[in-house]
C-alpha cells in the first residue's frame, strides 16, 4: 500500500525510536535514520519498505542498498532485509575493534537472534581477514562466521574462499653488550722512561776541557 509523502515522513518518524539489539554502546542510543526514494507502509502486517537508493544509519551502522524492508512485531523490530547488487553494510562491534565489513544480494538481519545472513556473493571482512561465500551467517554476539559454499551455482567455483593477514611479529629487540669490568689499554697511563745517567767518559772530557 502506497502513501504520500507526508506520510511517507510519518513513518520514517516512527521509525526513528528502533533500535537494533548488537551495536556499540553509543549506537543503540541513537536513533535510526533511513534515506530513500520513496517508502511504503503496510499497517496490516507492520512491514515498512523503501525503494531506491537507500540509506540507514544509527550510531556506527550503516546499509546502502536499492531496497530496504523492515518487519516490527508488537512494535519491535524483528527483521531487516536489505536488497541490491550487492548491498552492503558495515559497522563497529566494540570501542577496541576493527569495522566489520559485509556484503550480499540480500541481507537479513535477525534482531531478537543478533544474527546477520548474507546470500548470494556474499562477503565479511574485519581487519584483513576476508571470507567470501555462497551463504555467511555471522552471529554478531558471539562474533562467530559459518559460511556455506554452492557447488551448483553458475558463476565462481562455489567453494567458500578466506584470506587470512600475514602475522603481526614484534620487531627484534636491539643487543646490549653488558659493560666490561676490563680497563681499556688507551686508558691506562705509561711511565716514562728515567733519563739516563752520565757515564765517566762524559766527566772526564768535561774536567779536560781549560
Amino acid at each position: 500500500m502506497s502513501h504520500s509523502p507526508l506520510t511517507a515522513i510519518a513513518i520514517l518518524c516512527s521509525l526513528l525510536t528502533v533500535q537494533l539489539a548488537q551495536a556499540l554502546p553509543t549506537d543503540r542510543e541513537q536513533p535510526i535514520h533511513i534515506r530513500s526514494d520513496r517508502a511504503e507502509r503496510d499497517d496490516k502486517n507492520a512491514i515498512t519498505t523503501y525503494i531506491g537508493n537507500v540509506e540507514l544509519d544509527q550510531g556506527t551502522l550503516h546499509i546502502e542498498a536499492d531496497k530496504i524492508i523492515i518487519n516490527q512485531v508488537n512494535g519491535e523490530l524483528s527483521k531487516i532485509q536489505a536488497l541490491g547488487k550487492p548491498a552492503k553494510l558495515q559497522q563497529r562491534p566494540e570501542e577496541n575493534k576493527a569495522i566489520v565489513y559485509a556484503r550480499g544480494e540480500i541481507i537479513d538481519y535477525y534482531a531478537a537472534k543478533e544474527l546477520l545472513v548474507l546470500t548470494r556473493q556474499a562477503s565479511i571482512e574485519q581487519d584483513g581477514t576476508q571470507v567470501d561465500s555462497e551463504q555467511i551467517e555471522y552471529l554478531m554476539a558471539e562474533e562467530i562466521v559459518k559460511a556455506k559454499g554452492n557447488k551448483d551455482q553458475q558463476e565462481g567455483d562455489g567453494r567458500v574462499h578466506v584470506v587470512l593477514p600475514p602475522s603481526k611479529k614484534k620487531a627484534p629487540a636491539a643487543e646490549v653488550t653488558p659493560p666490561s669490568d676490563r680497563i681499556p689499554d688507551e686508558a691506562i697511563p705509561t711511565s716514562e722512561p728515567a733519563p739516563e745517567a752520565p757515564t765517566d767518559t762524559d766527566s772526564t772530557d768535561k774536567s779536560e776541557q781549560p
